[in-house]
């Protein structure tokens, strides 16, 4: 098909004139659908790729995801540390150093050189800010964790310089119990069975049957071995150092009063005497005339994953037995 021709009308002349249209004449009059026709295409670019991402942006974002999820993991993993790390600190200032006669580490000499805690170092939602504290938390963990080392290397000497300490020392748990199924309540407030009352229990219960061997958790005298209205038939026993083991509920007492005892020496066998629901041992060990959590002496009987089985089952128990 032929292009159509323009003609313009000129009044002088009173003739049409042909119009010759020029290269900017042609471009002018089809810019204004260049740049529709560009916006257009922007604006569908644009909504095709906030809709549908490019392979690569996909595995971008993939890879940003499985680093946050171990950014997280890494951070929980770094509280339980700390977790149980402050548990260690807190065993070596208040017992074994106690045992042993030697001052507590102060909390300076500890964390020095250490700036605030793990919670405070790992609050922050800046991925980078957070990659950074997790560093930074790890370090500090690490500075603590050798200085709970060279504690534990001054414990050892020193325990090795008192051995006839240690052996007056409650080290392991009163009855046979090498799959840990006879733990019960532990130390803490629990429900009485019998009072119906919410109150101290001063001890850690064993679930055993009557006549199971009860055996001293440490050397020592036997300063009392009779009956009690509360404790039924009970042994107490001077282990001397400022510490004494009480053993309770007995059905039947072999420990005489003035008796020197040897750790693991039978004293009683298990029995269901006095304030008392069922068959089991009461057992408590008095620091200085105050009653301690038991379990932080079981150093002879558990590794440190019993040590924290045990102490889980008997926080589970909120009903003592006596």
């Amino acid at each position: 098909m032929a292009r159509k021709s323009h003609y313009k009308f000129c009044p002088e002349t009173l003739t049409y004139n042909k119009i010759e249209k020029n290269f900017r004449t042609h471009f002018n009059q089809v810019l204004p659908y260049i740049i529709i026709a560009s916006i257009f295409g922007i604006l569908i670019y644009c909504f095709a790729a906030f809709i549908h991402k490019t392979p690569r942006e996909k595995m971008l974002l993939a890879e940003n995801l499985k680093l946050e999820l171990n950014i997280t993991k890494v951070n929980h993993r770094l509280k339980e540390f700390d977790s149980k790390l402050n548990q260690l600190e807190i065993n070596d200032d208040s017992l074994y150093r106690s045992i042993l006669g030697i001052e507590p580490l102060s909390g300076s000499f500890r964390k020095a050189g250490i700036g605030g805690s793990v919670n405070n170092l790992l609050n922050t939602n800046n991925d980078v800010a957070l990659i950074t504290s997790s560093s930074n938390t790890l370090e500090a963990l690490f500075s603590r964790l050798k200085v709970q080392k060279k504690s534990y290397e001054i414990l050892f000497n020193k325990a090795k310089l008192n051995s006839e300490r240690l052996k007056h020392t409650p080290a392991i748990i009163p009855i046979s119990n090498k799959d840990l199924t006879k733990i019960g309540s532990g130390f803490g407030m629990r429900l009485h069975p019998i009072l119906h009352i919410i109150r101290p229990h001063r001890g850690i219960d064993f679930h055993a049957a009557v006549g199971t061997p009860v055996y001293a958790s440490a050397d020592g005298v036997v300063i009392k071995a009779d009956y009690s209205t509360t404790f039924g038939n009970m042994v107490e026993i001077d282990n001397g150092f400022g510490i004494s083991t009480v053993y309770a509920h007995l059905h039947t007492v072999i420990a005489k009063p003035g008796h020197k005892i040897v750790r693991g020496e039978v004293i009683g066998l298990v029995g269901n005497t006095g304030l008392s629901v069922g068959p089991h041992l009461h057992y408590e060990v008095h620091l200085n005339g105050v009653e301690v959590d038991p379990v932080n002496y079981f150093f002879n009987d558990l590794t440190p994953a019993e040590y924290e089985k045990v102490v889980e089952i008997a926080q589970q128990y909120k009903v003592s037995m006596d």
